[in-house]
């Protein structure tokens, strides 16, 4: 029996370490949700750019951009978010009239070759399609003309990409996101003129460095708030405000209310906290909050046991859940989960952070974002507008109506959470 004793013990002991380095493995991976107002401030005002380059680490290796989200120079960071708000610095309100012209007859041409109504195509590709083209003219202007079959690859290969970059597990599965994002880079490095090739380690010239954050944060809140304010609500009231906005595109017509008390401006702001763009804000960081305690307990055993990799890394992965602190109902009440744009009182509440807040806020996010946003939800309110007997209605794949008293609110705000609904006209 005693000879069993040694045994026993470094069988006990290796058990011990195998259980030690599962802990260090769940430490490295873990990801800590962060869901009140008061961390994810702390969190965002405490950010550097190393916080926020790791986790967007992803966004290098699925699209090959280089721009102020994935760099750690301070230098680079500063000229770059300095060029993007010298692009959306308005000078006028000719420029918003500039972009609200173009929007209108983005909408018309997106519609004057369908001969059937069938040929609208999914009405998420058409708002994809649309939104791609006013984000390109905004940022690129002099382009030449795409085709809508080139559009609608940019818009499937970045969605595809972007959920390949997240769930990219497996060396075959790592292959296709290279090939899909290699692919993809050559087709852009041909259509912008771009010699050499981009690179698809990080290239400062590739387009998508400023349209991916502007045409991801835009086309799925347009498209939300088209069919909240077209096809669920019953207050035309709303419908009005977007369209005298979109007919009169200022500052002034974006905050005034109607007799009924709702402007554009808040019809956006609501949509932008029901559907936030970013639903969820990833830092890598100290960490923070209440499970701060159990991570430094990690930390201190992965200390123990890396006997070999010197002293880990400390900081870990949050995630601020932006989706949950927008529909929490003790902060929004009872109807957090409806889309009420009288609620717009309540739009300066800590909890309210569609753009981001901190030293790395959105530049886009104080006046931009949400004035663009208003003029292209106007656009497709006043491209699709009923006339006379013919109105305009949401069918499903089967082309039946889309009864939304029958759904639960509210839409879907994931990338696929929507279903293949497309725009019809019909008779009444």
């Amino acid at each position: 029996m005693t000879l069993n004793w040694p045994i026993s013990i470094l069988a006990l002991f290796g058990l011990i370490l195998i259980l030690l380095r599962r802990l260090q493995s769940f430490y490295q991976n873990f990801i800590v949700r962060v869901t009140t107002a008061h961390d994810a401030s702390i969190l965002l005002q405490h950010s550097d750019l190393s916080s926020r380059a790791k986790p967007n680490r992803r966004l290098v290796d699925a699209f090959g951009i280089r721009n102020a989200f994935t760099t750690i120079d301070e230098c680079f960071h500063r000229d770059s978010v300095s060029e993007i708000k010298s692009q959306l610095r308005m000078s006028g309100e000719n420029d918003w009239i500039k972009v609200s012209s173009q929007a209108k007859s983005l909408v018309t041409s997106l519609k004057s070759p369908a001969e059937k109504i069938e040929d609208l195509g999914p009405l998420e590709e058409l708002v994809q399609n649309f939104v791609f083209r006013v984000t390109l003219s905004h940022f690129f202007k002099g382009t030449p003309e795409i085709s809508d079959d080139f559009v609608n690859y940019l818009a499937s290969s970045i969605n595809s990409l972007w959920n390949a970059s997240k769930t990219c597990a497996s060396v075959s599965q790592e292959e296709v996101l290279k090939k899909s994002r290699n692919e993809l880079l050559k087709c852009l490095s041909h259509i912008f003129g771009l010699c050499p090739p981009l690179d698809h380690l990080g290239d400062e010239r590739n387009p998508l460095n400023k349209l991916l954050p502007a045409y991801e944060t835009m086309w799925r809140v347009v498209l939300r708030c088209f069919i909240e304010v077209k096809f669920k609500s019953t207050d035309k009231t709303i419908h009005v405000a977007l369209l005298k906005f979109f007919e009169k595109p200022t500052q002034e017509q974006f905050e005034a209310a109607t007799p009924q008390g709702v402007s554009a401006k808040a019809i956006v702001l609501e949509t932008l906290r029901l559907y936030p763009p970013t639903r969820r804000i990833h830092r890598f960081t100290e960490p923070i909050g209440v499970s701060s305690f159990l991570l430094h307990a990690l930390w201190l055993v992965t200390r123990l046991v890396n006997f070999n990799a010197g002293v880990p890394n400390k900081k870990a992965h949050h995630a601020i859940d932006v989706e949950y602190l927008h529909r929490d109902p003790v902060t929004w009440g009872e109807d957090s989960l409806e889309f009420n744009p009288s609620r717009i009182k309540h739009m300066k509440k800590p909890a309210f952070m569609p753009f981001g807040k901190g030293p790395y806020i959105c530049p886009a996010g104080n006046t931009f974002a949400p004035m663009m946003i208003g003029i292209c939800v106007g656009a497709l309110l006043d491209g699709f507008q009923d006339v006379g007997p013919k109105v305009w209605r949401l069918v499903d794949e089967k082309k039946l109506e889309v009864d939304f008293s029958a759904r639960p609110a509210p839409l879907g705000n994931g990338r696929e959470g929507l279903p293949i609904w497309s725009l019809a006209q019909m008779n009444v």
